[in-house]
C-alpha cells in the first residue's frame, strides 16, 4: 500500500515536472524553420531559373559573338568580337558555379530541414512520463541543474538549505546576491529572481 503510495506520488511529481516544460515555443521554432527553409526555396527556385535565362541569353550572345568574329573580314572587328566572345564566356563559367553554388545550398538546406523534421517527430512520438522517468534522478537535483542552465546558482552550508542565491543576469552580465530568508514567500523569491535574470 505504501509502495503504491509513493508510486502515485512519483508519477504525480513527473507530472508537475513535466507539465513545467513548455516545448510550445520549441515546436513552433520548427514550424518557422520550416516555413522559411520553404521560402529560401523558393527564392533559390526563382534565383536559379533567373541565372538560367541569363545564362542563356549569353550563351547566346557568345555564339553570335563568336560567328561574328569568324565572318568578319576586318581585323579590329575579329579582335573585338573574340574579346567578347571571351568575356561572356566568363560569365557564362562564373553563372554556372552560381548554379553549382546555389544547388549545393539548397541540397544542405534540405537536409537540415529533414533532420529537423524527424526531431520534431520524435519529439511528438515520444512518450513524455517514460522519457522523463528515465532522465529525472531526484526532484532537488532537477531543480538545481534547471536553475543552473538559467544562470542561477545556490550557496549555503548544504544543498538541501543554502542560504542566498547567485543570479548572473544575461543582459547586463551581472552577478546578484540575494539572501535567501525565510521570511520571503516563495512568490517573492521567484519574482525577484525572473527580474534580474
Amino acid at each position: 500500500m505504501a509502495d503504491d503510495r509513493e508510486q502515485v506520488t512519483f508519477v504525480e511529481l513527473l507530472r508537475s515536472t513535466i507539465n513545467n516544460f513548455e516545448i510550445e515555443e520549441d515546436l513552433q521554432t520548427f514550424d518557422r524553420i520550416d516555413v522559411n527553409l520553404k521560402r529560401l526555396r523558393e527564392k533559390r527556385d526563382l534565383k536559379l531559373e533567373e541565372t538560367r535565362a541569363v545564362l542563356k541569353n549569353l550563351s547566346r550572345q557568345a555564339d553570335l559573338a563568336r560567328a561574328s568574329a569568324e565572318s568578319s573580314q576586318n581585323t579590329q572587328l575579329q579582335k573585338q568580337a573574340a574579346e567578347d566572345a571571351m568575356k561572356l564566356e566568363r560569365e557564362k563559367f562564373a553563372l554556372a558555379k552560381n548554379i553549382n553554388d546555389l544547388e549545393s545550398s539548397y541540397a544542405s538546406n534540405l537536409a537540415i530541414l529533414e533532420k529537423l523534421k524527424d526531431e520534431l517527430e520524435q519529439l511528438n512520438s515520444e512518450d513524455t512520463v517514460e522519457s522523463a522517468g528515465v532522465y529525472v534522478e531526484d526532484a532537488t537535483v532537477l531543480r538545481l541543474k534547471l536553475y543552473r542552465s538559467l544562470g542561477i546558482s545556490f550557496d549555503g552550508e548544504s544543498v538541501e538549505n543554502p542560504t542566498k542565491a547567485l543570479i548572473q543576469s544575461t543582459s547586463t552580465n551581472n552577478v546578484h546576491v540575494f539572501p535567501l530568508d525565510k521570511n520571503y514567500s516563495e512568490q517573492f523569491v521567484a519574482n525577484f529572481l525572473w527580474e534580474k535574470l
